[in-house]
């Protein structure tokens, strides 16, 4: 890997205001990361497929073609976010429920039944609101207060990590 090429990547960082990218090509990985900022992005939001991106490199593209993909693919949608709009300004009003584990994540019990939750939900302390697989285990996972849920943040059969948020809610126990 080229200094050149590790310095566009920081270029793209910089121009798209990304805080985190991981990049990876065969037995290569590069994770690059600023510290000190307060709104650091996770890698499936910055890339929407690494193993796309290291076959593009497999197949010898110069290193202008390879820049290119990568900011052709960085996710505009959660780029949008960082921009809120007036309604959507205070998420200090807001809580998540995060993943307690890495696996992966479904929203409802069974293919044919309908999801434990939906944007507009109110749910008791301890409902359960999804399912994550995990060395084939089904867990499940409970409110930890009354909340309702606001958005739901992952796709059903998305791969998550520990400490990511699954759903935006609104705590209905604080006070």
């Amino acid at each position: 890997m080229d200094i050149n090429f590790i310095r566009d990547l920081a270029g793209v960082m910089q121009e798209y205001n990304l805080n985190r990218l991981d990049y990876s090509c065969g037995d290569t990985k590069l994770e690059l990361e600023i510290y000190g900022e307060k709104n650091s992005k996770k890698r499936s939001d910055i890339l929407d497929n690494q193993n796309t991106i290291a076959n593009k490199y497999d197949n010898g593209s110069d290193e202008e073609n390879r820049r290119n993909y990568i900011v052709d693919n960085i996710d505009k949608q959660s780029i949008n976010q960082e921009n809120p709009t007036s309604k959507d300004q205070d998420d200090s009003s807001f809580e998540a429920i995060q993943s307690n584990m890495i696996g992966t994540f479904y929203s409802k019990p069974s293919p044919d039944d309908d999801a434990f939750v939906q944007p507009g939900k109110v749910v008791a302390k301890d409902e359960v609101v999804c399912i994550i697989e995990s060395m084939k285990l089904m867990n499940e996972i409970r409110a930890p207060f009354k909340c309702e849920i606001v958005e739901v943040l992952v796709d059903d059969g998305q791969i998550i990590e520990f400490g990511q948020d699954l759903f935006k809610v609104k705590n209905l126990e604080a006070k």
